[in-house]
């Protein structure tokens, strides 16, 4: 089975690569000129045609592209032109070359305020952020495509990936934390993951 990871050279990319790349046929790709994974292929996912190219014989598409929560504060439009067309880049790509299924991480930032814990995925959705909005926008795209043309698909709601400073050579210009509220009718606990950034805070 040829799987290919778009966004390798990510904290995730690089090290789902470690792991999937004695198991499968693998291409690992990115926006970087030079990347450490397998088989690297450069890849910009605002170009379909440049993506039509690196999925041919693919048969699995890991997509961990995405414009980040932070970035869409300042560059919205960016955010979406990656996280939304890029995406549809990738579906029209991925069913131009008939791949049969599509993984993709989504995000907590979806669902807003959250009404009960643990979240179920019927949960209403009503984001925060712009780059919430395109991962629910993206969960969308990925039903019709999957009414309308058969790609079969899977989707992670990650609730926060926790990297440590260590893996960098920066202290971050923000600060991710957790408000726990405790609900002593039911109870009970609700976490609410949390940002700082440039003195405001923001449920991600």
């Amino acid at each position: 089975m040829h799987v290919t990871i778009l966004g390798s050279e990510g904290f995730v990319g690089k090290n789902l690569s470690k792991i999937l790349e004695s198991k499968f046929d693998l291409t690992c790709s990115d926006i970087l000129e030079n990347g450490s994974g397998i088989n690297y292929v450069k890849s910009d996912v605002r170009k379909l045609d440049n993506l039509k190219k690196v999925l041919k014989d693919t048969d699995v598409i890991i997509d961990l592209v995405a414009n980040s929560l932070i970035s869409s504060f300042d560059q919205i439009i960016e955010n979406a032109r990656v996280n939304i067309l890029g995406l549809l880049n990738i579906l029209e790509a991925a069913r131009f070359n008939n791949v049969k299924k599509i993984i993709f991480p989504s995000a907590s930032s979806m669902i807003g305020f959250t009404k009960q814990n643990p979240v179920p995925e019927s949960h209403p959705a009503v984001p925060k952020t712009a780059y919430g909005v395109t991962k629910l926008a993206s969960e969308h795209y990925f039903r019709i495509y999957k009414e309308l043309y058969g790609i079969d698909f899977v989707i992670f709601r990650f609730f926060i990936k926790l990297r440590s400073i260590f893996f960098h050579k920066h202290v971050p210009s923000y600060t991710t934390f957790f408000l726990i509220i405790k609900n002593c009718s039911l109870r009970s606990y609700f976490f609410f993951p949390l940002l700082l950034y440039r003195k405001k805070i923001f449920l991600i």
